[in-house]
């Protein structure tokens, strides 16, 4: 027979006496010669299994039982009324928790020695007894923590497995505690544990895996499990390689809020988190060799990690298209507790030649502030090209290679890197682009000349587009693209982001072009 995930079997015979209306009368004895019973991934076997039936009800007289291969010793009795009065002891696989409390772990693994009696009634039993985990593992459905070594001590009283005491490994490290868990969860009954941790490398964030020492608990119904407590961070380390030229691209990607409520058939755990981490945070890839620390608290839940909290910079530098910053200050607060989008204060410092050139970085992560100063001083356009090509704007027009008039104040200067130094190679590589410009255009934010990173690429002969991104105060983006629907007809689209002080703005355009020889020909209608 199958019900679902449930699969159950049995074979055998009987010998009953009586009358079906008066089943206290009833006499007689069942032989049950082999039984299988399979859940969740509990599996319950049994050999020759036999019962006495008489006035008092059922009574159990012999055979074998087998959890998951090993033995279980079960005796007593079932009243014709439904009271029951059972004893059973052996041990048990440690999944059998499931059929008690489902839809909570997502690996149970291990055997448990188990001493108990069943009390109460058919349809309300009651259970109480002891039992001892060794060598257990379990984890929980959405969490990605695994505990594994466990060894435990609980007792199972009416309601709820009470752990009076468990120790495990964890991500490299230890831990114990204690915890109960009930019974029953269908009306929000909350499990707790509580759980002290040593050199344990905690799963969030992700891409910082940090290795943790603390208490934390977790508590609440299956369906709202929250981990709240206090950590010290040891040590946590970045190292993902980063392109940043990906993002002058990449305009469309924000991060996206944090759900307040989920869909029911989602599974998370919430998160409520103080941390300290006093300078042991390390951020060391191909961009940058960073320290840092800061007092945080991580929320949001398993699936979606926020962070709220401040991050100093205390020693560091950041290398960048061949040019290495060192950092005077760099401090990330993370105010917003809907997304991670924290406010940015920075400033690094670097030589080029003989120009001392400072870089100051503020606003938001998603919308970053960029200015610069230099000494001897420069146009913002200069200090950016002498930055990303090793150039100013100005030597590269007078050596040729600039498009369009320069001077120090910038004024409509473009420098291409396929014009000065040929295209970068680990860009093409990575993002496959065409054009990638330092031009000059005017902020209406700032009511002034800014530089700006022009990024572009064609499909064919009919498609093309382009992307930029201003390197100052704005932090405005734009984007458009161009199809050709004939030969002289063209179909144009543009976007443009919106500012702190100005609305974004998207629209498009028919283009017709017409061919002349000269203005002349053209007014008298010669082509």
């Amino acid at each position: 027979m199958r019900d679902g995930s449930r699969r159950f079997s049995l074979h055998g015979r009987a010998q009953i006496e009586g009358t079906l209306r008066a089943v206290e009368n009833t006499s007689g004895t069942v032989l049950v010669e082999s039984l299988t019973y399979r859940e969740g991934g509990f599996e319950l076997s049994g050999k020759d299994l036999s019962a006495r039936m008489g006035p008092a009800g059922v009574r159990w007289t012999g055979g074998t039982i087998l959890a998951a291969g090993n033995p279980l010793r079960v005796s007593g009795r079932v009243s014709w009324g439904g009271e029951l009065d059972v004893r059973v002891d052996g041990k048990l696989p440690v999944s059998a928790i499931r059929l008690a409390v489902p839809s909570v772990f997502d690996r149970l693994d291990g055997v448990m020695t188990v001493e108990g009696r069943v009390t109460g009634s058919l349809d309300a039993p009651s259970i109480v007894g002891t039992g001892h985990v060794e060598g257990g593992t379990l984890s929980f459905i959405g969490y990605n923590q695994l505990f594994e070594g466990i060894r435990a001590d609980a007792v199972i009283s009416r309601e709820k497995i009470v752990f009076e005491h468990f120790e495990a490994r964890s991500g490299g490290g230890y831990i114990d505690g204690w915890g109960e868990v009930p019974l029953k969860m269908d009306a929000g009954q909350r499990l707790y544990f509580s759980v002290d941790f040593l050199d344990m490398r905690y799963p969030y964030p992700e891409d910082f895996r940090p290795v943790v020492q603390g208490h934390v608990e977790l508590i609440g119904p299956v369906e709202d499990l929250l981990v709240t407590g206090d950590v010290e961070v040891q040590s946590a380390r970045y190292t993902r390689v980063l392109y940043p030229e990906k993002a002058l691209i990449d305009f469309s990607r924000k991060l996206s809020d944090v759900v307040a409520r989920r869909e029911k058939s989602e599974f998370r755990v919430r998160l409520d988190i103080n941390v300290v981490a006093d300078r042991t945070i390390r951020i060391k890839n191909n961009l940058a060799d960073i320290k840092a620390g800061g007092e945080f608290k991580v929320g949001g839940d398993t699936h979606k990690v926020i962070v709220l909290g401040t991050f100093d910079v205390y020693e560091g530098y950041v290398e960048f298209y061949g040019s290495r910053y060192e950092l005077k200050r760099a401090t990330v607060d993370f105010l917003d507790p809907r997304r991670i989008n924290p406010r940015l204060d920075a400033r690094g410092e670097t030589k080029k030649g003989r120009y001392n050139i400072a870089v100051l970085v503020t606003g938001t992560f998603e919308k970053p502030e960029v200015d610069f100063t230099s000494d001897p001083p420069l146009s913002r356009t200069d200090i950016v090209s002498l930055l990303a090509f090793g150039v100013t704007t100005q030597k590269a027009a007078s050596s040729g290679t600039g498009t369009g008039p320069s001077s120090g104040l910038g004024g409509t200067a473009a420098i291409a890197i396929g014009s000065t130094v040929g295209v970068d190679e680990k860009i093409r590589s990575t993002v496959g682009l065409d054009k990638f410009a330092i031009e000059t255009g005017f902020s209406q934010t700032t009511q002034s000349l800014e530089p700006r990173f022009v990024v572009g690429k064609s499909f064919g002969d009919r498609v093309s587009i382009s992307a930029s991104q201003s390197v100052g105060t704005s932090a405005y983006t734009s984007a458009s693209g161009e199809l050709t629907l004939w030969e002289d007809v063209f179909l144009q689209g543009t976007w443009e982001s919106s500012t702190a002080n100005t609305q974004g703005q998207i629209g498009g355009d028919l283009k017709v072009r017409y061919r002349y020889r000269s203005l002349k020909d053209l007014l008298d209608g010669k082509e």
